[in-house]
């Protein structure tokens, strides 16, 4: 939490963990709405809180 430079922080992506680099901010936590949608097409996931907060 508030680490500078480290390029390594973690979002949310339908509850799992990825790579800062992909992360979108909301509200002052990180998530991934591309991927979590990419999860919703193919039917891998259910529908949660992070998700329709993207």
């Amino acid at each position: 939490m508030g680490i500078l430079g480290s390029g390594g922080d973690e979002c949310y992506v339908c509850g799992k963990e990825i790579d800062s680099d992909d992360c979108i901010e909301k509200d002052g936590e990180k998530f991934c709405c591309e991927k979590c949608e990419e999860k919703f097409e193919e039917e891998q996931v259910e529908e949660d809180e992070i998700c329709q907060f993207c």
